[in-house]
């Protein structure tokens, strides 16, 4: 699941940010409206669930979430 994608992108292997429109939200702090941090609600609602943020992955995929870790 991908919650705003411009205010939480995705950053490839090669660093291209997707959108590119997403590329002035990478700076996490302070967390703007929209953006979703580590230990946010959103992130904490989630893992209760047993889902995964993409926001700690290695490529952070802040606007991903997955119910089995991929």
């Amino acid at each position: 699941m991908d919650i705003n994608p411009v205010e939480n992108p995705y950053v490839d292997r090669q660093g291209v940010v997707h959108p590119a429109a997403g590329r002035p939200y990478l700076r996490r702090t302070p967390a703007g409206p929209g953006t979703i941090v580590a230990g946010d609600a959103v992130t904490l609602a989630f893992r209760e669930i047993g889902w995964h943020w993409g926001g700690r992955w290695p490529n952070p995929d802040y606007q991903h979430f997955s119910a089995n870790g991929d």
